[in-house]
This record gives structure tokens, sequence and C-alpha cells, in this order.
């Protein structure tokens, strides 16, 4: 009997009909190596955002998005695929006619793009291995009524996730599911907020009592900061569970900021994140003490306040915060205030919006490239 893991192939990596194949085939030597994946499919890239413009724009808007995945079906799979596509856009379009759109049904339009990716990337791995079946999540993931931005009810959803799980696994069989989204005790279709696929796939690996969940992106793991700063950033090797909801929080590589509470929640499995050939970080519940010092040098910008996150497990936060506070000041960077939580692993560093790239490059080099505390 294979080992069940839950496997994310994210949006950034489908793209086109030949990306579609590349994530089929990437699941196909998963299951060579004896695993049997639960897998999670996010929308195609750029899908939501053109579904979120139809809801200004109209119905015109989400017909474009209608015919991308329409193109995609007819290269994949045929008129045969090209038909079910339509016929799951009958309901949303039907919405759009009527021109008045309240959050549930922003929801339901939201959900055709990752139930129109699943049924292409469930036709792609048919032509690989035969037992594929794509599931629906309003039948295994239960949330609360908060359209837009829904919790994972666990407890309702914990026995219909096992059974799935060991369905698969005893009868052989690949289940396909789209994240993102989900259904209330109303019946009515939620969506769990952006980078909701991670959240659905976590869920998914804690609640069925899987060992492994692999967050599959298009970069080979979490970095210590954002390139585009101006920084050599490093792959982060091992994380904590709190680490990474803390990263979450700050929006650290777009994780939704619920992604790691069902793994704080229920005896969680390791989480990896990386690309096809690469999960170089591993997120786990603990780590060693000589993994405790910092990892992730974030900004973060909005109209009132701009900061930099110092994240990571730090055994003397007293003494990275003096070294911090002397950087900064070392160039003549003034610091606006300063934030520090006992149960939280980061300290925030309160600065101007202007200053925020100059001062990623100092704290990055010293405390990250240098490993100085």
């Amino acid at each position: 009997m294979k080992k069940a893991i839950v496997v994310k192939i994210g949006g950034s990596l489908l793209k086109d009909p030949t990306s579609y194949l590349r994530a089929a085939e990437f699941i196909a030597e998963v299951v060579e190596k004896g695993y049997n994946p639960i897998v999670v499919v996010s929308a195609a890239k750029g899908v939501t955002d053109e579904i979120i413009k139809a809801f200004e724009e109209g119905i015109e808007r989400f017909k474009r998005v209608i015919e991308y995945y329409s193109d995609l079906a007819h290269s994949l799979g045929g008129e045969k695929l090209v038909r079910e596509i339509y016929v799951l856009a009958r309901r949303p379009l039907k919405i759009l006619e009527k021109g008045v759109l309240d959050e549930a049904m922003r929801d339901l339009l939201l959900a055709f793009g990752e139930k129109a990716s699943k049924i292409i990337f469930v036709n792609a791995l048919q032509t690989l291995i035969k037992n594929v079946a794509g599931v629906s999540s309003e039948d295994f993931i239960i949330t609360n009524c908060s359209h837009g931005n829904a919790h994972i009810d666990f407890e309702s959803t914990r026995p219909r996730i096992q059974w799935l799980i060991k369905n698969a696994v005893e009868n052989n069989f690949i289940p396909v599911i789209e994240g993102f989204t989900g259904m209330d005790e109303k019946g009515h279709i939620t969506t769990l907020g952006r980078g909701g696929s991670d959240y659905t796939a976590t869920a998914i690996a804690a609640l069925g009592g899987v060992e492994e969940v692999w967050l599959i992106t298009e970069v080979k793991g979490v970095y210590t900061a954002d390139p585009s700063m101006g920084v050599n950033p490093r792959i982060v090797k091992t994380m904590s569970y709190n680490e990474g909801d803390e990263a979450a929080r700050h929006g650290v590589k777009r994780f939704n900021e619920k992604t790691f509470h069902p793994l704080k929640a229920y005896p969680g499995p390791v989480v990896r994140v990386g690309s096809y050939e690469s999960l170089g970080t591993t997120i786990t519940r603990e780590i060693n003490r000589e993994d405790m010092k910092p990892k992730i040098i974030h900004s973060n910008y909005s109209i009132s306040d701009s900061y930099i996150a110092i994240i990571g497990e730090i055994v003397e936060r007293g003494a990275l915060l003096k070294k911090i506070i002397e950087l900064l000041e070392s160039e003549n960077i003034e610091i606006k205030g300063v934030e520090m939580h006992v149960n939280r692993p980061s300290i925030l560093v309160y600065i101007s919006k202007d200053n925020i790239p100059k001062s990623i490059k100092i704290i990055h080099k010293e405390l990250i490239d240098r490993g100085a505390l």
C-alpha cells in the first residue's frame, strides 16, 4: 500500500498546455516514487485577477476567462473537454447576466477559476495515470460563512478528508481537488482568501493524518528576502510552524495567512516548499536550537505604516533588537517604532517607506550574509 502525501500545484506553474502536462508529469513521478498523492490544484496563472476585474467590468471580461480555459481544454482534451468547461461556466454566466453581485455570488464566480483548472489538470494526468478522479471541494472542505476569506471548519471537514484519503490509498487512485474553495453549512460556495490553495493543502494533510505536504511553486523554496530589494537571497532550509505562521502573517511568499493554522491545531505533517526540481525549505513543528536565528527580512508597505519584519525564532531577542537599532542609526535611518510580541517570532521595525530598500540591504547583509548577532 502506497504512502499518502498531499501535493499542491501552484497557479504560477499553470499557464499553457505544456505547463499542465509538466505538472501532470511531476505527479506521475511522485507516484513512481511510491507515494499516493492527493493533488490540490490552483487556478491558472492570472485567472483570479481576471475574474475580480469581471466584478466591475461585467460579463465580457469573464468570457475572456472562459475562452482562455476552453483553448487550454481544446489543446489537451479536444471538444469533449471544451464542453465540460462551458457546462461549468453556465451558472457564473447567468449570475453575471443579472448584473448584481453579492459576496456569495462573487465566491461562486471566483471558484470557476479553480474548478476549470482542475478539470483540465485531471485530463492531463489521465494521459499518464489511469486511476485519477476529480473530486469537488464542496464535498470535502466545509467552512464558515465568511465569503471571500472563509475559515475551514476542522471538525466538520476532518471525517470527510479521512474518508477520502482512506479510500484513495485502499483503492489506489489519485484524487485531484481544487484549492481555494469550500462550502458553508448553508450549501453556498466559499473562498478561502488569496493563496487559499496552500491552506486547502495543509488542512487536508493535517486533518487526514498525512505525514508530508508539498507546496510546489516556480521557485526552489522560501527566500530570506525579496531579490527585488537588491539583495542576493538564500533559501531558508528549515523553519518551524511558528516561523511559517509569522511569515504568512506578513505576506511572505504570498502564503495565505491561515496556511499554518491546521498544522498547529493537529499533529501536523512536514511541509516542504519548492519547485519541481528542488524542495528547498522544510517546515516542521519544532526546530533545533542551532536553527533559531533570523531567517527572513521582509518589508510591508501601507499608507499609514511601513515596516521591516525580521522573522525567526531567536534565543537572544534583546541582543538582536539592539543590533538592528545600531545598524540603522549608523546609517542615519530614523526608527519610528519597534514592535515585539512574547509569543511571536518576529521583530517589526517601523521606518519611512523611502528607507525600506536600503534598510533591508543593511539588515540582510549583517544578519543573513554574515550571520552576526
